[in-house]
């Protein structure tokens, strides 16, 4: 059918022969147009099939373990083990936080303390994120306390030892709320 039509044309004059193959042309464009979008359709439907057959099976699945306690049990475990892991894990980043800031300078800790006792002034309560920060804080200066003490951190006198009381006094007095 496409020769029959070419070899036509080729029969017709030069303007009529453009005519007729910017027709074909557009013919041939809508043709391929219309078979994109039923190709487009035909995977989305197979798609849509493969979903629904997902589904079906964990479905199936889901109701198999309601019917077999063992497995429900292996299930919590997993879970149980998930969560533990996970606040493993939040606790090994805080205490390396704590570690770190542990090792900042004294009148650094001193600097956040205030900072913090101001904000809290300034809201007139303390948020969760705030609470954690002063534990944060008062674990590096028991630290540091306790490196003073045992003669491990040397100090630039009573100085720090002032700072370190002055901000001790403030987490002590924010912790009564």
């Amino acid at each position: 059918m496409v020769n029959d039509d070419i070899a036509e044309i080729k029969k017709l004059s030069p303007s009529e022969r453009i005519e007729k193959l910017k027709e074909l042309e557009k013919k041939r464009k809508k043709e391929i147009e219309e078979t994109e979008l039923l190709i487009k359709e035909s995977v989305e439907e197979i798609k849509q099939e493969q979903e629904l057959q997902e589904e079906i099976k964990s479905e199936e699945k889901l109701q198999k373990e309601k019917l077999d306690p063992d497995k429900n049990d292996d299930l919590e475990e997993l879970v149980e083990a998930a969560k533990q892991k996970i606040l493993d894990e939040e606790n090994y980043v805080n205490t390396q936080y704590q570690v770190k800031l542990s090792m900042e300078p004294v009148s650094s800790l001193y600097d956040m303390v205030k900072g913090v006792y101001q904000e809290v002034r300034g809201r007139g309560e303390m948020s969760e994120e705030q609470r954690q920060q002063i534990e944060n804080i008062s674990y590096a200066m028991q630290t540091k306390t306790n490196a003073i003490d045992s003669g491990e951190y040397q100090t630039a006198g009573e100085k720090i030892e002032d700072i370190l009381s002055a901000s001790k006094s403030i987490i002590k007095y924010m912790k009564r709320g």
